[in-house]
């Protein structure tokens, strides 16, 4: 079917099989006005909103996004071709979305949609929306544009994953989860804010060091799914702060030194600042002691990158107190007057108080520096 917007083009072929004189003048008659034309210029594509839409409590996969109708529309012809667009409103920024011919679009399409304008975050967001359709007279597409609305969607609860591990240099590219120790440190769950301090370009596992200082993030539940790496939209982005994209490219590090990395993954970004002492204090070992092995003897952690430290499957068989402690020795030890069970991640201080930990089995993780930990209860 050959398309065109300017419907004027079959009044042309129309007239063209009428006689006409060569001697043009002014008192030739003006042609006549076809009645479908007129009515085809007049025609209006209106979209009317539906109310405000929650994504957390929509039922099925579907969610319909407005009505529409044509007024005035040509006797005899037809409709078809719907195309939406969304954008924030006063941005102007189109992108196409997916709807059928009634309106409406998978809850999933709609989702990501607002994750793309906005972020993960769990507020209501206004969208603003408008669509097209080609009206079909005699065989010829006439594109009719809609009037913008504005319709306001709530999405779904980002998914709270606490633990989200770098790959990279540090540990290799390998997914097998014996490559699942180096964990970034969770600032704040339901922002989704991580951080990490180390070296980048020092791989202590393999002692392979001043590498390639690049890396991508992966939660645990993805781990093994290349598709869900989290990386930049450019391959060796050195840049010290941009956007993170699922299945994204390497970020690399300026240099190689010591950095701090936060990522902030509702809005889907990320932070590097470079540690201003570089020369940090290094410690041989790094252990857990407490009442779980009457205070006598230490529970080794293992080392997964420059000043960060892991232990997997810790059993506690009871509650007790428990504190961090470095080269078996109490000259550097670090602890808060905090229950694990209520503050599973935070900064504790060096020489501070005894933690209270409850009985279970725990993957532990430590930073040296920054006095961060985690405990992720198994």
């Amino acid at each position: 079917m050959k398309k065109s917007f300017l419907y004027t083009n079959l009044l042309i072929a129309l007239f063209a099989f009428s006689s006409c004189d060569e001697d043009f003048n002014d008192e030739v008659a003006a042609p006549q006005k076809w009645e479908q034309e007129d009515m085809a210029n007049v025609s209006k594509f209106i979209l009317t909103p539906v109310e405000s839409i929650n994504l957390e409590t929509v039922q099925g996969n579907s969610v319909k996004l407005f009505n529409s109708t044509v007024e005035n529309q040509v006797e005899h012809s037809t409709l078809n071709n719907l195309s939406a667009f969304i954008s924030k409103p006063n941005e102007e920024t189109w992108g196409k979305i997916e709807v059928t011919s009634e309106g409406e679009t998978d809850v999933e399409t709609l989702q990501k949609a607002i994750e793309h304008l906005y972020n993960k975050e769990f507020i209501e967001r206004t969208i603003c929306l408008k669509a097209n359709i080609n009206m079909i007279i005699n065989g010829q597409a006439l594109l009719i544009e809609s009037n913008p609305i504005e319709i306001k969607v709530t999405p779904k609860k980002p998914v709270i994953v606490p633990e989200y591990y770098l790959l990279g240099n540090l540990q290799g590219w390998s997914m097998d989860d014996n490559k699942k120790i180096c964990a970034l440190y969770p600032i704040d769950l339901e922002k989704n804010i991580f951080s990490i301090t180390t070296n980048f370009s020092n791989n202590i596992i393999d002692q392979k060091l001043d590498g390639s200082p690049n890396f991508k993030l992966i939660s645990c539940n993805d781990f093994g799914n290349w598709d869900k790496a989290i990386g930049t939209p450019k391959d060796g982005d050195t840049s010290l702060e941009g956007t993170l994209v699922e299945k994204g490219g390497a970020i690399q590090t300026p240099d190689k030194g010591i950095y701090t990395l936060t990522v902030n993954l509702l809005d889907m970004s990320y932070k590097l600042e470079k540690v201003e002492v570089q020369k940090t204090k290094v410690f041989q070992s790094i252990s857990l002691i407490g009442n779980f092995n009457q205070w006598s003897g230490d529970e080794l952690l293992l080392q997964s990158s420059e000043h960060n430290w892991y232990i997997k499957n810790f059993k506690v068989d009871a509650d007790g107190e428990i504190k961090f402690r470095a080269d078996k020795d109490w000259k550097d030890s670090w602890g808060d007057k905090i229950n694990i069970g209520d503050n599973a991640f935070g900064a504790l201080k060096p020489g501070g108080d005894n933690m209270t930990i409850p009985k279970g089995t725990y993957d532990v993780y430590f930073n040296d520096i920054t006095g961060r930990f985690a405990f992720f209860a198994k």
